[in-house]
């Protein structure tokens, strides 16, 4: 029953957010191993340190800008886009100049080459260009869209960074340099999409761009907070790494990470679509049906993910070694320690779904904040003894630390939507 149920989903808009994850996440994949078999140890590392800043800049994001689209803008219908795509927008581009500022700052203390910091800087420019697009078109479940620009730009992606690494001297500032490429053609291709499917049309009721900036703070001050601490008890494993231990570290927690962003296919993909289609149903068919349809998104998700997780930790070392050559496959034991961490994170994933997608930011920035406490106890000890060990227990604190909030407030919770009434 649940497997046809699943089924049926995916014929729908499920299976072109699922399809389209998996172009997202096998793209990343694949432009990472290409980049393990060019650049030298070292150079790996710092990519993996400098792509760790970029994800907190994506987080910081996400929370006032993405999230709140992917679950306030469904209410908007297209005929309200026009104001709603451009106010947000706005708000983007504010916020894309502030995160551009910070970057500078952070990687200004790691004494990088100017050249380097100002191809990384363009590369976390349009890394959030993309993310905004990718978010409207969620928000307006024109996923099927979304699926074929995003096959499109991917594999021209994948394309450029193969046929430029293979053919000229490899380093870690022409890895940037192709990179941002790839994601300017992405992001120029879904802006003139946009603009010739949304922006174009009219809108009937007109609503000011204060309203809607208030309505996604209400939410995104909350997610704000979320993501700092996110970032400081889960990315901060990564920076310590590369503060208190060798690039070369940070490298092998890469290589294994990578391996492991393999299940962001069902994580993020399920994920992403479930944020905007479980809110649709709560505004439309009440508290029950919101959960039976959340309810289904995850065991799905954590059958599939389990299978994968357990098949991964058994063939890990050959998988490895077919992927990165001899230089990481000795590093497969840390494979289900990390396989440990991230179905405790596909779990916390929907436990946050069902938070957010009923207005309710605060469980999970208190269960962060809970995380960013002991990340910040244990930290010095785990890496500092342990190494790259150290930071795979650490993330698998952090996972139970989440899990015992979203716990600890669920029946609560609960109980009190379905004395409520949500539109």
């Amino acid at each position: 029953m649940l497997l046809s149920k699943l089924f049926l989903e995916g014929l729908k808009q499920p299976g072109y957010a699922l399809l389209d994850q998996i172009v997202v996440t096998l793209s990343n994949f694949l432009t990472f191993v290409i980049l393990a078999r060019y650049l030298e140890v070292d150079d790996l590392g710092l990519y993996t340190l400098l792509f760790t800043i970029s994800v907190v800049m994506l987080g910081i994001h996400n929370a006032l800008i993405a999230e709140p689209i992917r679950v306030k803008g469904v209410a908007y219908k297209k005929q309200r886009c026009k104001s709603y795509i451009s106010c947000q927008l706005a708000m983007h581009l504010i916020l894309t100049v502030f995160l551009s500022f910070v970057t500078l700052l952070l990687t200004y203390f790691y004494n990088f080459d100017s050249t380097l910091i100002l191809s990384y800087l363009f590369f976390v420019v349009f890394v959030l260009a993309n993310q905004f697009t990718r978010s409207v078109y969620i928000a307006l479940f024109d996923i099927k869209r979304l699926f074929y620009i995003d096959l499109t730009t991917n594999i021209i992606r994948v394309f450029i960074v193969v046929v430029v690494m293979h053919y000229s001297n490899a380093s870690l500032n022409l890895a940037f340099v192709v990179s941002t490429i790839s994601w300017i053609l992405a992001v120029a291709y879904l802006f003139i999409d946009l603009n010739k499917f949304y922006f174009s049309l009219e809108y009937k009721v007109k609503e000011s761009c204060l309203s809607i900036t208030i309505k996604s703070w209400d939410m995104g001050k909350w997610l704000l907070l979320e993501a700092l601490a996110y970032s400081f008890s889960i990315q901060i494993y990564v920076i310590a790494l590369g503060y208190f231990r060798a690039a070369e570290e940070v490298a092998v927690f890469g290589v294994v990470q990578n391996l492991l962003n393999v299940t962001n296919v069902f994580i993020a993909g399920v994920g992403f679509y479930a944020m905007s289609a479980v809110r649709q149903t709560l505004n439309d068919s009440g508290v029950s049906k919101w959960f039976s349809q959340l309810k289904l998104y995850s065991l799905s998700t954590l059958i599939i993910i389990s299978g994968l997780l357990v098949f991964v930790s058994i063939f890990g070392k050959e998988i490895l070694l077919l992927l990165y050559g001899d230089a990481y496959s000795n590093h497969a034991y840390l494979i289900p320690l990390f396989s440990i961490a991230y179905l405790l994170a596909c779990t916390n994933n929907f436990y946050r779904i069902f938070y957010i997608s009923s207005d309710n930011p605060r469980i999970p920035f208190y269960a962060r904040f809970l995380s960013l406490v002991v990340s910040l106890c244990a930290i010095y000890f785990l890496i500092n003894n342990l190494g790259v060990i150290g930071a795979c227990i650490g993330l698998i604190v952090t996972q139970v630390s989440w899990l015992l909030v979203y716990r600890l407030n669920h029946k609560a919770w609960f109980k009190k939507l379905n004395n409520e009434i949500y539109v």
